[in-house]
């Protein structure tokens, strides 16, 4: 069958199921409704003053009854530096479960070790926004029999909205918690920032564990997930290194011709009608991208020039511009730099938000629709 733009599409992926075809932007959103099918969270209920608390990881999930062929989700908000993910899939393969279904919102070098339960049927499928290292690498070989499925941010909270992905167990690392599960990213010794990505899952799986290496006393302020959705709660001696947040590409490069590239994106920003008082701006983590960012303030200041909001991914760079009152507002879905997260919980315009918030283009007005400037870059 034939798309809009005239390309041929399987009815059915395999792995994925029945295809659902380009009918042209916007168009699902013209009669203003959806028309897809969507699926409510789970009714589920813990008696009054029923302990929460676990022991030990192992004991959280065994007490979730785990089976074969669910589907296991994560946040990336510690990016290199989480220890969560594949210590859980280790817990899991212990136990003999097979056929997981991965629903990380995304895949780094420090998870490569969980090639040997691609490889052993322990990993069979796979929902992310990307993949890194040797992982990316051994999926692109044809590692697993089925197509792994790539989906943007917004699109992931679609995704788990229509039930494509149904969630039954959620791992939620977090770097404070209290007894009952409210939980944030914004301090302590592992602090990240935003718990933007997170949000989603703990509110539609079926099972949620959160993992901290900072219990504090009730309640745990501030609460970025609410305890009311939270089933168990883990207190670990780490849930990873923060420091490995801002590695790679969450640097402005010193390479010459990207520093070239940067400034004539800068210069054609200036001249686009779009560089003017109010303006909104999103920026990329990537090396070239906060370079872009570096002239923008650069001009704004010899300007004078005062813009609306920041939508992130967020590094300390944007929240500079912040704090020296070039924006108004900081919106933050994920924090590429572990600096940010005293932003987060002592600045009331610096705004942790959801991912369906930030860019799932099918609800009544996510972030991205309101952006007059996007610099992104390309691996």
């Amino acid at each position: 069958m034939k798309n809009t733009i005239g390309r041929e599409i399987p009815e059915n992926i395999k792995g994925f199921g029945k295809a659902d075809l380009f009918i042209g932007a916007w168009e699902k959103l013209k009669k203003g409704w959806m028309d897809e099918i969507t699926i409510p969270p789970p009714n589920k209920a813990k008696m009054p003053h029923q302990c929460k608390s676990c022991s030990d990881l192992e004991q959280a999930i065994a007490r979730t009854s785990p089976k074969n062929g669910m589907t296991v989700s994560f946040h990336h908000h510690l990016r290199n530096g989480d220890n969560i993910l594949v210590k859980t899939i280790d817990i899991l393969a212990n136990m003999g479960i097979k056929d997981i279904t991965l629903a990380s919102s995304s895949l780094n070098q420090s998870h490569d070790a969980l090639l040997k339960s691609l490889k052993d049927g322990t990993i069979t499928k796979i929902w992310t926004s990307g993949l890194r290292g040797l992982l990316g690498k051994a999926i692109s070989n044809g590692v697993l029999d089925q197509p792994i499925i790539i989906h943007s941010h917004g699109g992931r909270v679609r995704a788990i909205h229509t039930g494509k992905i149904q969630v039954d167990l959620v791992i939620i690392a977090a770097s404070a918690a209290d007894e009952e599960g409210n939980a944030t990213g914004s301090h302590g010794k592992s602090a990240f920032g935003s718990l933007g990505y997170a949000m989603i899952d703990a509110q539609y799986a079926k099972q949620v564990i959160v993992v901290t290496d900072n219990m504090v006393d009730f309640p745990c302020i501030p609460i970025s997930i609410s305890q009311n959705f939270v089933d168990y709660v883990v207190k670990v001696d780490s849930i990873g290194d923060a420091s490995q947040i801002a590695t790679g590409t969450t640097r402005i490069t010193k390479s010459p011709l990207d520093l070239r590239i940067a400034k004539l994106a800068a210069n054609v920003i200036e001249h686009s009608g779009f560089f003017v008082p109010g303006f909104s701006f999103q920026v990329g983590a990537g090396g070239a991208s906060l370079a872009v960012a570096k002239f923008i303030r650069e001009k704004m200041t010899q300007q004078n020039l005062k813009g609306s909001f920041l939508l992130g991914g967020v590094t300390s760079y944007i929240v500079n511009m912040l704090e020296e009152g070039l924006f108004k507002t900081v919106f933050d879905v994920q924090s590429f730099d572990a600096a940010v997260s005293s932003s987060i919980r002592n600045n009331k315009n610096h705004i942790e938000i959801p991912a369906g918030l930030y860019a799932n283009p099918f609800n009544c007005g996510c972030l991205t629709n309101k952006l007059d400037v996007v610099v992104l870059g390309a691996l």
